[in-house]
Formats: C-alpha cells, sequence, structure tokens
C-alpha cells in the first residue's frame, strides 16, 4: 500500500489530489494514511462506515474537485 502512494508522489505530474475513502477498514492503515495527510496537503483521508465497493467509488467521485476523476 505504501509503495502505490509513494509510487504517485514521484512522478512528474504533480497536479492531482489524492483522495483516500477508507471503507471501514480494520487494519492499522488509517495511521498509515494520516501520516500521508499530514505530509502532503493534496492528500485527504475520509473514513467511512461499511459502504462496499460501488457506494465508497462513488462516494469518493463526490469527494473529489479535480477536473478529472479515475
Amino acid at each position: 500500500m505504501k509503495e502505490a502512494i509513494d509510487s504517485i508522489f514521484v512522478q512528474t505530474f504533480t497536479d492531482f489530489e489524492l483522495i483516500i475513502s477508507d471503507n471501514a477498514s480494520t487494519e492499522s492503515t488509517e495511521s498509515i494514511y494520516q501520516e500521508y495527510v499530514a505530509k502532503y496537503s493534496r492528500v485527504r483521508y475520509y473514513k467511512n462506515d461499511i459502504l462496499g465497493g460501488a457506494p465508497n467509488y462513488h462516494r469518493t467521485f463526490e469527494l473529489s474537485t479535480g477536473e478529472y476523476f479515475k
């Protein structure tokens, strides 16, 4: 997980936002995500109740502010 997020920040394209929509994970991932929130202003983290795959995807889209979404 950290490797995937770190790979985003070594890209040359820097005009992006990273929205992490945590679908009620029970692991210690929140502390890892909070490190990125503290380090990068482009990272936003949201902890949700269990939404399921599609609703969590739609929630993430609703939280986005950029012109493009992936």
